[in-house]
């Protein structure tokens, strides 16, 4: 047999164009059995008829190998040589039998390697005795590996074959038990179990050995001829001998095979060595095929898992683009992802200004799952979360693996501990308003796939909430146009004063989404701001005065324009009592009518993280010129009022509003027959005050007795002024005794406050008639006129004296 090849991808090819194919050609003619080829440490390895389980080329002590069938007939002690990568490599061909048929053992070996190394070889191919091997060997599609190593105990008289895998661990190479057979037997004392065991080479005794298991070594001992720790170890599993053969898969060290003699000491022959080689190649190509078919498996398994999240991911948006309401949104976010994406602990993180504040929490560590809205945990500044720059500052997803590797990990989740997490920025086209923040509470929680998955989850939710925050500012516009002609209807349905202010407080307060306020009336005679209506407030500050300068309404006085403050304690005018009351965010408006302020609309939020906005101001501004002209037309209402129904020098109701009032108590007094009475009451010496004096001081004098009786006079009784220099007063629920003390009081009262002018005291003094209700009576006029009566007589009788009417 000659090849020509230089290369080993040339001996490939020439293999093709020859016809030399992965099969075994057998004396009888034609194809049969797989090819079995033996590479230079003798170590074993197969090929089926039905897949291409070809043997990748390796790395070994003695060279490389190929797998090489020839297609014409080749006699004993056939011989090839020729050069790979200007190497010297040679095939030997050996006959031998497979059941019952004359077949090829084919060897490629690096010739140079083999001197340079002095590889003394465990056993010669010479002489080879024909043998069979089991039937599980040759028929393809049988993997059955514990059914394999039953077999091999059984042909080799083992008590106990395990086989061993390998992994490597910080540094340090270790074994697990992956597959096994033991004998029945029915000792008393069961060997140890070794089932599911992971430990070191030097644990299971196995170190002393690792570098000729590395390189394709074969290994049998008997365990009393071994070092002391190693023959401990052994025997403490029940080992008396044991054999250990290196397993390879694709080239590299995959595991052990170990035959376990525990009965008695046991020494195997060259064949049985052979046998077992055999079997731990074939396994290595059992081994790969598996781990073909788990590629294959897995591959499949995550196209199906891929496309059933897909399925979800299409659900779960498609739920949430049906939502319209924000805080339902909100809601559903959280539970919609878990059926996507596994985790203990997710919250939603939104961007308010430069802190991350936490609007829901979905908490599926506890046995109870419960949403939390509004969570009670404090917000955080953006410069305490470094590594959430990518996410915050370029909308890139972060994931950590583990968080205890992260130096600047800050966690949102109070009280529980986060191994590995996952944010997702969530955006309102390219600006990032917020993330998603998934935990686990074991490392290595997450799979990078997961990361496109929420991230095409978090753009979802940020348009569906993108279109809930516009559908509530449409529905928010729509609520604020009616609670404004709600206020202009409050406005323009009352001339009441107090009424008026505060229902449109009550409105404007909810207009805006504030918390409480106040309005605040300018008095600019005596400079004060007074506090007339309240809302919401938790201590009453009703008609508190602020002078000037105090507080920060004043600022709003002076200026004439709104004020918005993101924490108003922060401003210097501050006063302290609201800010105890909770208020942060503070909205100012004056109320102005023309260009005279006369007041301050003052709403207050209580939560740091709730701003005013622009909105809110010119809606309050709004609000404040309506609210100023409105009391500018009440307070001409009420003066045009007082002008029709009070006298203008002195206060009290003119003659003509007295008896309107007197002529429905007088009705209220018979039909409820309740005591009523008037007092007729008249200035004494008013004529030559003013001779002497002059009218002005005259005046003075009538003012000074109609001070004196509102001053004295009880909430229910009403005086008016009856003519020039008389008055006249209604004192419903009093009888003649009542009556009798009340004017009694007002003239001593009047009698002991002379008028002081010009150095001099004016003594004033009134006479005072008295009548009461007689049933008899049909009208009020009929009872003034009896009080008239006593007037006169007290007039007559010398005056400064109260007299009673009787019939």
């Amino acid at each position: 047999m000659s090849i020509e090849s230089t290369t080993i991808e040339e001996l490939l090819q020439e293999i093709r164009q020859s016809y030399l194919e992965a099969w075994l050609y057998s004396e009888g003619g034609g194809w049969s059995k797989p090819v079995m080829v033996i590479k230079p440490d003798w170590q074993i390895a197969f090929a089926t008829p039905l897949i291409e389980r070809f043997l990748y080329p390796q790395q070994s002590p003695v060279g490389k190998y190929l797998k090489v069938l020839v297609k014409e007939e080749t006699s004993s002690a056939n011989m090839c040589h020729l050069k790979l990568d200007a190497m010297p490599y040679e095939i030997r061909v050996h006959p031998i039998t497979w059941w019952g048929t004359q077949a090829y053992l084919l060897e490629l070996r690096c010739v140079q390697e083999l001197e340079t190394q002095q590889v003394t070889y465990p056993m010669s191919t010479q002489g080879l005795p024909s043998m069979d091997l089991p039937s599980w060997l040759v028929e393809p599609g049988n993997e059955n590996v514990n059914e394999v190593l039953r077999q091999m105990g059984e042909r080799l008289d083992a008590d106990r074959v395990s086989l061993f895998s390998l992994f490597s661990r910080e540094g340090r190479l270790l074994v697990r038990w992956q597959y096994g057979w033991q004998i029945q037997e029915n000792a008393s004392e069961p060997k140890p179990e070794i089932r599911g065991k992971t430990g070191s080479l030097t644990g299971w005794g196995l170190d002393l050995w690792e570098n000729n298991l590395k390189n394709g070594g074969v290994v049998q001992a008997h365990v009393r001829d071994l070092p002391a720790r190693q023959s401990a170890i052994l025997r403490a599993l029940h080992i008396r001998s044991l054999m250990v053969i290196p397993v390879f898969v694709r080239g590299a060290w995959w595991g052990i095979l170990q035959i376990d003699a525990c009965a008695s000491e046991k020494t195997w022959s060259e064949e049985e060595i052979y046998y077992a080689r055999a079997i731990a190649g074939q396994l290595g190509a059992i081994l790969l095929n598996q781990d073909a078919r788990n590629a294959l498996s897995n591959l499949f398994k995550h196209q199906v898992e891929a496309h059933e999240k897909a399925m979800l991911l299409f659900e779960a948006t498609l739920t949430l683009s049906s939502i319209m309401d924000w805080e339902v949104a909100l809601d559903r976010a959280l539970s919609l992802l878990y059926k996507i994406i596994q985790f203990d602990w997710g919250s939603i993180v939104w961007l308010e200004r430069d802190n991350l504040v936490v609007l829901r929490v979905l908490d599926l560590a506890r046995a109870a799952t419960k949403l939390q809205r509004t969570p009670p945990i404090p917000p955080i500044t953006v410069d305490r979360v470094p590594f959430l720059t990518p996410l915050l500052g370029e909308g890139k997803p972060v994931l950590i693996q583990d968080t205890l590797n992260e130096p600047t990990w800050v966690s949102f989740e109070q009280g529980t501990r986060i191994r590995s997490w996952m944010g997702i920025p969530v955006c309102f086209g390219e600006q990032v308003v917020g993330f998603l923040s998934l935990g686990r509470n074991e490392p290595l929680g997450f799979e990078e796939e997961s990361l496109d998955i929420a991230l095409a989850y978090a753009r979802a939710i940020g348009r569906v909430l993108q279109n809930a925050r516009l559908f509530d500012e449409v529905a928010h516009a729509l609520v604020s146009e009616q609670r404004l002609n709600e206020i202009s209807r409050e406005i323009n349905s009352t001339s009441d004063l107090g009424s008026m202010l505060q229902s449109v407080l009550r409105l404007t307060t909810q207009l805006v989404s504030a918390d409480m306020g106040t309005v605040g009336l300018y008095n600019p005679e005596d400079e004060v701001v007074l506090i007339a209506s309240t809302y919401n407030l938790p201590r009453p500050i009703f008609q508190t005065r602020l002078t000037k300068g105090q507080g920060v309404v004043w600022e709003v006085l002076i200026n004439k324009t709104p004020l918005v403050l993101r924490e108003y304690a922060e401003h210097p005018q501050a006063l302290d009592e609201w800010v105890h009351m909770g208020a942060h965010g503070y909205l100012g408006v004056p109320l102005i009518a023309g260009d005279e302020v006369l007041g301050v609309l003052n709403l207050f939020k209580l939560s740091p993280l709730r701003d005013f906005s622009e909105r809110d101001r010119i809606l309050a501004e709004m609000v404040g010129r309506q609210v100023g002209i409105a009391i500018q037309n009440i307070r001409r209402f009420e003066q045009a009022q007082r002008l029709a129904t009070r006298d203008a020098l002195t206060g009290l109701f003119t003659r003509r509003h007295f008896f309107e009032i007197a002529r429905l108590e007088f009705e209220r007094s018979r039909r409820y027959q309740r005591p009523m009475a008037i007092i007729l009451m008249d200035v004494d010496n008013l004529k030559p005050i003013n001779d002497t004096y002059g009218h002005l001081v005259g005046d003075m004098v009538l003012q000074r007795v109609a001070q004196t009786c509102l001053k004295l006079l009880r909430q229910m009784d009403v005086i008016g002024r009856f003519g020039g220099d008389e008055f006249i007063a209604l004192l419903p629920e009093a009888n003649q005794e009542q009556a009798v003390q009340i004017a009694e009081r007002l003239r001593e009262a009047i009698v002991h406050n002379p008028l002081a002018v010009s150095g001099k005291e004016i003594p004033i003094s009134v006479s005072q008639g008295v009548a009461v209700l007689n049933w008899s009576f049909k009208s009020v006029e009929q009872l003034v006129q009896f009080a008239d009566l006593a007037l006169n007589k007290a007039k007559q009788a010398g005056k400064n004296q109260v007299l009673v009417w009787n019939p």
